[in-house]
């Protein structure tokens, strides 16, 4: 799915899970006693006054993980650990622990351990997991949000939507971790319900779903949203955009396409695993421009990233590469516009644009690593393809490339889009479903490839509300202590179309 504007980084939202939804189709609650991640909660008050220290509270830590099953949803294991206030143990506590309409009491593994096991009644779907200690002190609570997916692979736990300020009730696509998963990228953010705006097919400027706001457009969660300023209300949106000389005349909107404010965010690890402290960046055009698929080439160095994404520039025949520097964790503008007698000027320009050949191919969804850039095809191939290039030097923006070739993995009718390179591994969406590949040899032939295998795979084509009909755009962090998060977007089937989120699944 893509939306352009014949200009300079003018890519609405391209190259993402939310084709994939579309096809397929056809953030943790927040809760006043509940810790980020919903893993540990207390029953003592949250902010005590601060001239008071604060009182010791019984707490309930609650860890899932992944059954196995040889038929069905595969059971959730439950793992909990209750603590008095002085944190001691305890023994035969009496714990209960739903999933659904499903309840079970957790039994004592060990010293303070309990456990519980419990089986999903949908075949994928967002679930809570919820966790009740009761005791004489006043009872203590825990919840935990999961993912039930009908293909998970065995290297892999239970997957999770990823806790903190990333997902809302509104459009998040284009998730991409760092190397190092500090720090986690919204390539593509609207407060609307963008596929349903997306489907409008007659005047759908005023179409309800192109101008209802359901997710933030203002601090905390998405600070400095380009084109805020065009939300006048809850359920109008200005549809046009000056900055780029989109209006009527007579200074009205434009009604026979839909600009609902669309930019980029990027979201720090706390201590407890979420992520927060959001950040914007991208191009300041009211919201009517946005690159997309940024990707980091290497771990940052401190607060400085170097970046490769997607985007179409005047006189480019299809969408292409660039790169630039961020700043991490502050506001970064890779072009401002400006309307300037009747045409859009740009300055501000941080960006580079990456010569690689063929340029009648559109060339999406970026990943640098190894010596190696992958990126997708999606719109000049059918079906879409991966293809690869070798730059010169690390340093892409001053590289030289070799013409890009297609990567002969799979068969050659494979859907094939959206990779991540992590040597020798590359993870990419296959036929819908997040497959990885090896490398061993020349990345141009197919017998250096060895055959896919599936990771996550959705409920393909399920008309049910709540099923996650989609699954894509994987990226992969290694942590400091050799753990390894896979991190994807996942899209959930609603009244109206598909919400995407972000969601994220750690290795056994």
């Amino acid at each position: 799915m893509t939306v352009t504007a014949r200009i300079l980084f003018a890519v609405i939202t391209a190259g993402s899970a939310a084709g994939l939804a579309t096809v397929a189709a056809c953030g943790d609650d927040p809760a006043s006693n509940t810790a980020s991640d919903g893993a540990v909660l207390s029953d003592a008050a949250a902010t005590p006054p601060s001239s008071e220290a604060a009182t010791p509270a019984a707490t309930l830590v609650l860890t899932v993980d992944r059954g196995v099953a040889d038929a069905g949803p595969a059971p959730i294991l439950v793992h909990l650990t209750p603590r008095e206030p002085g944190g001691d143990v305890v023994r035969g506590a009496a714990i209960t622990v739903t999933v659904g309409g499903s309840a079970a009491a957790a039994a004592e593994s060990g010293a303070g351990s309990y456990e519980a096991t419990l089986v999903p009644d949908v075949t994928s779907g967002e679930l809570t997991i919820a966790a009740t200690w009761t005791r004489s002190g006043g009872d203590v609570t825990a919840t935990r949000r999961v993912l039930v997916l009908p293909v998970v692979g065995d290297a892999w736990g239970q997957p999770e939507p990823v806790a903190g300020l990333v997902n809302s009730a509104g459009y998040e696509d284009g998730i991409q971790v760092s190397p190092d998963g500090q720090w986690l990228f919204v390539s593509s953010y609207s407060p609307v319900d963008m596929l349903a705006c997306l489907q409008v097919k007659t005047a759908p400027g005023t179409a309800a779903a192109c101008n209802t706001s359901l997710g933030p457009f203002a601090a905390p969660e998405r600070p400095a949203l380009y084109g805020a300023a065009r939300i006048v209300s809850p359920t109008q949106i200005r549809n046009r955009c000056d900055k780029l000389c989109l209006t009527l005349p007579d200074g009205g909107d434009v009604v026979d396409f839909a600009l609902p404010p669309v930019a980029a965010y990027g979201f720090h690890r706390q201590a407890d695993g979420s992520f927060a402290e959001p950040f914007v960046f991208g191009v300041d055009a009211d919201g009517c421009a946005a690159p997309f698929g940024y990707a980091m080439t290497a771990a940052p160095s401190g607060q400085r990233a170097t970046v490769v994404f997607s985007a179409q520039a005047p006189g480019q025949p299809q969408i292409g590469l660039w790169t630039s520097s961020l700043t991490l964790g502050e506001p970064n503008v890779l072009a401002s516009f400006a309307c300037v007698n009747g045409a859009p000027q740009a300055s501000a320009l941080t960006a580079r644009n990456l010569p690689i050949d063929p340029p009648d191919a559109s060339k999406g969804n970026p990943s640098y690593a190894g010596g190696l850039l992958f990126f997708d095809d999606e719109y000049t191939s059918s079906p879409p393809r991966l293809l690869v290039a070798k730059p010169s030097s690390p340093d892409l923006g001053d590289a030289g490339f070799t013409a890009a070739n297609s990567v002969p993995v799979g068969s050659p009718t494979d859907d094939q889009r959206q990779p991540f390179y992590l040597p020798p591994t590359l993870y990419f969406t296959r036929n819908f479903t997040i497959a990885t590949s090896t490398l061993a040899g020349d990345p141009t032939q197919a017998s250096s490839w060895s055959a896919p295998h599936a990771e996550l795979g959705a409920e393909l084509g399920s008309a049910r509300t709540g099923a996650i009909v989609v699954v894509g755009e994987p990226s992969v962090a290694v942590l400091s202590d050799g753990t390894k998060e896979l991190y994807f977007v996942y899209g959930v089937k609603t009244a109206t179309s598909v919400d995407l989120q972000a969601g994220r699944v750690r290795a056994r």
